[in-house]
Formats: C-alpha cells, structure tokens, sequence
C-alpha cells in the first residue's frame, strides 16, 4: 500500500470496483436471459436447452438476491460500517439515502 501524503485523498478504487460489481451482475444475467431465450427462437440446435430453463431461472433470482444482499451489506471504505444503513433518517427517507454513506457521509463513489 502506499504511503499517504498529507492533504491527498484516499483511494477508494478497489471498493468501489467491488459495489459496480454487484449493482451491474443482476443487469448482466438479465442480458444473458433475455439473449438466449431469442437465440432459442431463432437456433434450433439452442432449443434442446428448454429442460434447463428452470434451473437457469432460479440461477437468475439466486444472482439478484445474492447482489442485492452483497450490495445491502457493503461497508464503507472510510468508516467501516454498513453504507446504507441508516436510510431513515428521523422517520423519514434520507435526502442522500444511497447516494453517501449513512455513517461519515462519504458519496457513492467519491
């Protein structure tokens, strides 16, 4: 790890890299779901495939509860704590409610 000069701000890449991840993996199966299914209409070959279609649903809802739980308990890189915790904020949803942690208020992404 380098050392950090006084005054510079803290990399935070690598955790951000993370939390890209898991928000675009759920987008990404979607992609994938939706492209075979019309390659399944249009490649006779691909049609044999239809048995799976099941398990390559429940494969598709175990990927976006597994990314949404992922991205529910991702930790600041700053402060260390759950960086959507603390969504209500006085009974009411927080103005930056996803948008910087509940915590230190570090921005998404900042």
């Amino acid at each position: 790890m380098l050392a950090q000069h006084h005054g510079a701000k803290p990399d935070y890449s690598d955790a951000w890299r993370v939390h890209r991840y898991w928000k675009r993996a759920p987008l990404v199966g979607m992609g994938c779901a939706i492209a075979l299914l019309v390659a399944m209409g249009q490649f006779a070959a691909l049609q044999r495939l239809e048995p799976a279609l099941p398990v390559f649903g429940l494969a598709l809802v175990a990927l976006f509860v597994v990314a949404n739980i992922r991205l529910a308990r991702f930790v600041c890189p700053r402060c260390g704590k759950r960086f959507n915790s603390r969504m209500l904020d006085g009974g009411a949803l927080r103005a930056d409610a996803g948008k910087a942690c509940g915590h230190c208020g570090l921005a998404l992404y900042g």
